[in-house]
C-alpha cells in the first residue's frame, strides 16, 4: 500500500515519477504558512528523557495494531486515526476512566469525509481521500468536524472484510488505488437527529460517537520535542519520503536510505525510540525511531520498522513537521515531563 507523491516532497528538491498519490504535496510557501499559523508543542523541551521508550509498554492496551490501508492512498488518514485512537485511550485513563479500553475510531470517516482539508484548511489544500491528504488537516477535522466527533470503525468500517468500502491487496504494497468512497455527511454535515446511519442501519452516528471533538491539534518539530510529546501524551504522526529500498525492507536493523530512486511520500506513526546495536559489531550503534506502518503486519518487522533518528537525519522529513492533538487538553497546557531517576537521552 505504497503512498506516493506526484510532484515535490515537502522541502525537498526530489521529483517523484510514481503514478500514484498518497501524501499531498506542499510548496515551501504553503509549508511555511502552516508552521507560522499552527500551534506548537514543547518549543523549549528539555532533553532529560529515557534512552529508549516504547509507548506499547508504557500504555498497554492503548496502542493499537498495525492497520491495512488496502487499495487506498490513505496513509495520511490511517496513521492519523490510529494515533487518535491511541491517544483517546491514554487520555481517558488519565482524566476520565482509569480502566478505559481502546476504541478503534473510523479511518473511513477521515478518508471520505475530510475532503476540505478538515473543512478548515486554507483553500489551497483539499484532502483527496484515496488520492492523498495531509495528517495535520486530519487532526483539524477531528478538532472541528460538524458531526460532533468521531465514530468507531464498527459504526463506519474501513475494510471490505469488515463490511467497509476499501478492498485489500494481493501484493504488498498496493500499486493501484480505488476511488474514494462516498461520505454520508460530506455535503451537509447535518447534526443529530439527522445524522448518518451506522453500518447496517441499526443506529446513527449521533448515537455512536466514540470520541468527542479534539480540544486542540498542533505541530511537533525536531527530535527533543518529538520525544517529549510521545513520552507524555502518546504516538505522533510523521511524514517521510519513500525510496525504492523501503518497499522491500525486512525490518532487520535500522532503515537508512541507500536507493537513489524516490517513489513517493508517506505518513506513519512514531511510537517510541531507542538505540540499535549491531549484533555483528557491538561498537556500531544507531539511534532510531520506532515506526508503526500501515502496510499490514506481513511487511517489515510485523508491520513496524526502525528509522534513523536525529535532527541531522531529516532528508526523509520525518522530524520536520509531525502532527498531534488532545481530546481533553489544550496545547497551551503542555509541559515537559519531570526527569525520571537515571534517565537520559
Amino acid at each position: 500500500m505504497m503512498d506516493v507523491l506526484l510532484t515535490l516532497l515537502l522541502a525537498s528538491p526530489l521529483a517523484y515519477s510514481h503514478p500514484l498519490a498518497g501524501l499531498l504535496p506542499l510548496s515551501r510557501e504553503e509549508r511555511a504558512h502552516i508552521l507560522e499559523t499552527k500551534p506548537f508543542s514543547f518549543v523549549n523541551a528539555s532533553s532529560l528523557l529515557p534512552a529508549s521508550f516504547d509507548a506499547r509498554e508504557r500504555w498497554p492496551g492503548c496502542i493499537g495494531p498495525v492497520l491495512d490501508q488496502g487499495t487506498c492512498g490513505s496513509c495520511w488518514a490511517i496513521s492519523s486515526i490510529s494515533v487518535m485512537s491511541d491517544r483517546l485511550c491514554i487520555e481517558k485513563r488519565a482524566r476520565v476512566e482509569p480502566n478505559a479500553t481502546r476504541v478503534a475510531l473510523s479511518a473511513l470517516q477521515l478518508t471520505s469525509c475530510d475532503s476540505g482539508g478538515g473543512f478548515f484548511a486554507p483553500n489551497w489544500l483539499k484532502n483527496k481521500g484515496c488520492q492523498g491528504g495531509q495528517p495535520w488537516a486530519a487532526f483539524e477535522y477531528a478538532e472541528k468536524t460538524r458531526v460532533g466527533g468521531m465514530v468507531s470503525d464498527k459504526c463506519f468500517p474501513y475494510l471490505q472484510s469488515n463490511g467497509g468500502a476499501i478492498g485489500t491487496c494481493k501484493d504488498e504494497p498496493c500499486l493501484t488505488f480505488q476511488k474514494t468512497p462516498t461520505c454520508p455527511d460530506k455535503e451537509t454535515g447535518k447534526a443529530p437527529p439527522n445524522s448518518p446511519a451506522c453500518n447496517g442501519g441499526s443506529s446513527t452516528w449521533a448515537k455512536n460517537l466514540a470520541a468527542p471533538p479534539m480540544l486542540s491539534s498542533y505541530i511537533v518539530q525536531l527530535t527533543a520535542p518529538m520525544m517529549h510529546e510521545i513520552f507524555t501524551y502518546g504516538p505522533i504522526v510523521a511524514t517521510m519520503g519513500v525510496y525504492e529500498d523501503l518497499l522491500n525492507f525486512t525490518g532487520d536493523g535500522v532503515y537508512q536510505q541507500e536507493s537513489d530512486k524516490a517513489v513517493g511520500a508517506h505518513a506513519v506513526a512514531i511510537v517510541g525510540w531507542g538505540t540499535w546495536i549491531d549484533p555483528k559489531n557491538t561498537t556500531k550503534r544507531l539511534p532510531y525511531w520506532s515506526i508503526r506502518n500501515s502496510w499490514t503486519n506481513s511487511w517489515g518487522d510485523e508491520g513496524y520498522f526502525k528509522i534513523l533518528r536525529g535532527d541531522d537525519s531529516c532528508e526523509c522529513d520525518i522530524c520536520n513537521m509531525c502532527s498531534a492533538g488532545l481530546f481533553y487538553g489544550n496545547h497551551t497546557n503542555l509541559t515537559p515531563p519531570l526527569r525520571e531517576e537515571g534517565t537520559h537521552t
